[in-house]
C-alpha cells in the first residue's frame, strides 16, 4: 500500500485543465522559513558564504543563505565584494 501526501502536489482537472490549487511566494517562504529559518546553510560546506579579507579586498565564498524562509546563492568560485547595500526595514 502506497502512500502519497505533499504540500506543493497540485492535481490538474482534465477537463478544464485548472489545477485544485495555486502557491504564491508568500506560501514558500512562510514554509521554508518554518523549517530552515535563517542562517547560513554549512551542510556539506562549512565555508559557505565566508568572507575572507586578503591584501585590501573581501572576498565571499560559494554557498546559501536563508532569511526568513528567502534564500540566496552563490556558486562557482570566490569572488571579491565590489560593492555592499544596507536596507533597514522596520521590525515586523
Amino acid at each position: 500500500m502506497a502512500l502519497y501526501d505533499g504540500f506543493f502536489d497540485a492535481v490538474a482537472d482534465e477537463g478544464t485543465g485548472e489545477y485544485d490549487r495555486a502557491y504564491g511566494p508568500g506560501d514558500f517562504t512562510g514554509y521554508f522559513e518554518n523549517i530552515i529559518g535563517s542562517g547560513v546553510c554549512v551542510h556539506n560546506n562549512p565555508d559557505s558564504f565566508k568572507a575572507e579579507y586578503e591584501d585590501g579586498t573581501l572576498y565571499l565564498r560559494p554557498g546559501y543563505l536563508f532569511i526568513r524562509g528567502y534564500w540566496r546563492t552563490r556558486r562557482g568560485r570566490v569572488r571579491p565584494i565590489t560593492r555592499v547595500m544596507l536596507s533597514l526595514c522596520p521590525p515586523g
